[in-house]
């Protein structure tokens, strides 16, 4: 670790003196910088060279970038939009962009820099993912299926892409097309609980009661603690005639803090 920051020192104070006072080389110098996690020396190198170069697309870019590793989103912003409208068509300037916007809610924004963040390289798969997300907050589910269809074409081991498709078929009410996906979602992870869970409440909703009951205990036997998997379970306990085999789960549920399940129970109670 010694040896390191002394190599980040002497590659600094290199870039510092011995450089001319032109854009590019306060360009390279925080870039350096920047990789080494000096983001406030990068910032400092990086403002220098727009002193000297105000149309260096490129210094914008990486500064966004900082700004977006540090959690401004707003200023972030304000460099890709600097950037792109300097003439910076990289996919990534779009990308990022994109992704600040779908961060600060503006969806419609989001979906446009993915949109063209795409354009420039078709076979983006994560701009095809992050356009599903998108779309599923501003209610276009449709359109979210088919982005994330699309990621998954160009990489099929894309697991999170399988997993935000899935909870898109869900809701869209489409449960075979759900349960398939929550189980390609298990395939490549079997220790994803959240998986289990959602495939049983997919099968409970389907009428598969006895499989739902089995996905929640799976869920279960890999988080103690999951209130909405004994309350899946409890539900589906009910549907198969153990009264009281579900008032115990949603008990349990209830307990881990799932209140909604006591509500449940008074109304299994009252029949």
């Amino acid at each position: 670790m010694k040896k390191f920051v002394i190599i980040y020192f002497i590659i600094s104070c290199f870039l510092s003196l011995a450089y001319a006072p032109d854009a590019e080389k306060y360009y390279s110098s925080g870039y350096t910088k920047y990789k080494f996690g000096d983001f406030a020396g990068a910032v400092r190198d990086y403002n220098r060279a727009l002193e000297i170069d105000p149309k260096f697309a490129e210094v914008y870019y990486d500064r966004g970038n900082i700004k977006f590793d540090s959690g401004d989103r707003n200023a972030a912003i304000k460099d890709y939009n600097r950037a792109i409208s300097l003439g910076l068509k990289a996919t990534k300037a779009f990308y990022n962009r994109g992704i600040a916007r779908y961060d600060l809610a503006n969806y419609s924004g989001a979906i446009e820099d993915f949109t063209k963040a795409i354009e420039i390289n078709p076979r983006f798969a994560q701009a095809y993912h992050k356009r599903g997300l998108a779309k599923v907050k501003s209610g276009a589910k449709k359109g979210a299926i088919e982005d994330f269809t699309r990621a998954i074409e160009i990489n099929p081991k894309f697991e999170e892409a399988y997993y935000d498709r899935r909870l898109a078929e869900y809701k869209s009410g489409d449960r075979k097309g759900a349960i398939g996906d929550f189980t390609k979602t298990i395939e490549f992870n079997p220790g994803n609980a959240g998986a289990y869970n959602n495939r049983g409440a997919a099968k409970g909703e389907s009428g598969d009661y006895a499989g739902a009951i089995k996905d929640c205990n799976r869920a279960i036997e890999l988080k103690p603690d999951y209130a909405i998997a004994y309350y899946g379970r409890g539900l589906a306990k009910f549907y198969t005639g153990d009264r009281q085999g579900a008032i115990n789960d949603l008990n349990k549920a209830g307990q881990l803090g799932y209140n909604k399940a006591y509500k449940m129970i008074q109304n299994i109670q009252g029949k």
